[in-house]
């Protein structure tokens, strides 16, 4: 197969090139060059920023694949050129989505959790520019598979982790602990989130790929796990051999310390659950989450230790906890 993977250089798409290449197929991988990609000579390479919307379309429709791959489509425009540029032009056509067009927002402490693929979506008028944009690229792709059989999967994982993730989540928890510093949650402590190893979504993109029978479907991508960021202090202290000095904030502790906004203290939800099913993939397509949380976080502590410590201005920190000591 002639393939090409649109943001293939990145956390999630170097995965999926991996993936991939273990099988013949011709791929091509479009990237802006700002993350290294190992084994150049394996791979074609087209270097553009697909933001520079002429000469993006105008490169691409020179060439002809038979899957497409689009790890990071963040606004309905990119999709939207997406679906001009290989409209009867491919077989396969994979998007990487997010839990997030969800609409959490209506939840409530009484709400059956976990959510399916069928479940609610947010409003497309959300004010949040990550979701609404998401939520509308699924809905240009879903309305062009109706009306032409535009052959598209699409995928909407969790908080995806694993080793040298560049979002900053796990690292969060292991510079704090190994450091032996305060690790700031916000309280009560008891919000759970799913997590899913960048392995296991990769894993699922090949699956839909292989299985023609994913066209026109959406999947959930999660690694069947719940757990809180007090639980996932623990276990990270527990792999490192650190017990944890965990503190509790509100949302008027940062308030008080004047705590930046561009700074984000925590790495996932501050309050209620994140829970997606992950049962249509594993009985439609055979695919199974294989990495548990443990193993997963262990991996991502290995490599951690292998890059080094960074240093780390634990000023703003430090004026928080003043700000929660004297509450």
């Amino acid at each position: 197969m002639k393939i090409l993977i649109i943001g293939g250089s990145g956390f999630l798409g170097s995965r999926i090139l991996h993936y991939l290449s273990l099988r013949i197929h011709e791929i091509t991988v479009v990237t802006r060059g700002i993350h290294k990609i190992d084994a150049k000579e394996t791979y074609k390479y087209i270097q553009i920023d697909r933001k520079k919307r002429t000469k993006f379309k105008s490169s691409l429709m020179k060439y002809e694949f038979d899957w497409v791959i689009d790890v990071c489509a963040m606004e309905h425009q990119d999709t939207k050129e997406i679906i001009e540029i290989f409209k009867n032009r491919i077989s396969h056509f994979l998007h990487i989505s997010t839990d997030a067009v969800y609409d959490y927002a209506h939840l409530d402490d009484y709400s059956t959790f976990p959510i399916f693929e069928s479940d609610k979506q947010g409003d497309l008028t959300d004010n949040h520019d990550y979701r609404r944009e998401k939520r509308k690229c699924e809905q240009l792709l879903m309305q062009a598979y109706e009306k032409s059989k535009f052959p598209v999967t699409i995928i909407r994982p969790t908080y995806i982790y694993g080793p040298n993730n560049y979002k900053y989540r796990e690292k969060y928890f292991f510079d704090r602990i190994s450091a032996k510093k305060n690790l700031f949650i916000p309280y009560p402590g008891n919000a759970y989130v799913g997590l899913v190893h960048v392995d296991d979504v990769a894993s699922l993109c090949v699956a839909c790929l292989h299985n023609p029978k994913s066209i026109g479907e959406i999947y959930n991508a999660s690694g069947g796990e719940l757990i809180s960021g007090e639980l996932l202090a623990k276990l990270v202290g527990n792999i490192i051999g650190i017990e944890p000095n965990i503190v509790y904030y509100k949302d008027d502790d940062l308030k008080k310390s004047r705590w930046p906004e561009n700074k984000r203290l925590y790495p996932f939800i501050s309050k209620g659950i994140k829970c997606i099913s992950n049962q249509k993939a594993i009985h439609q397509l055979g695919w199974i989450p294989r990495i548990r949380l443990r193993e997963g976080i262990n991996q991502c502590y290995k490599t951690y230790m292998e890059k080094g410590f960074e240093e780390i201005n634990w000023k703003d920190e430090e004026q928080l906890f003043n700000i929660i000591s004297n509450n």
